[in-house]
């Protein structure tokens, strides 16, 4: 089932950037990159954890679409791992 959908995902237009796949019933999150499919855990926020890491790891730009999406958790995210200096 998954190899189905990466053939179809490749003849569209072609993403640089890494991307989230989560197929139906299955409880397991997909990273695809650089046209590999990674298997992640059940977890969606270590998932998404991933996937924001590749694309710093890859130096590539969010999708344009979803800049501001992305800008905004990533500020959350460096927001709450700073600690307060007493």
């Amino acid at each position: 089932m998954i190899f189905y959908h990466m053939s179809r995902l490749r003849k569209g237009s072609r993403n640089i950037q890494p991307f989230l796949v989560v197929p139906r019933r299955t409880g397991i999150y997909y990273i695809v990159a650089d046209d590999h499919l990674i298997q992640i855990e059940d977890n969606a926020i270590i998932a998404f954890n991933i996937l924001l890491k590749l694309h710093y790891c890859f130096d590539v730009e969010f999708t344009s679409n979803l800049v501001n999406f992305y800008d905004f958790i990533t500020g959350c995210m460096n927001e709450t791992s700073k600690t307060k200096s007493m």
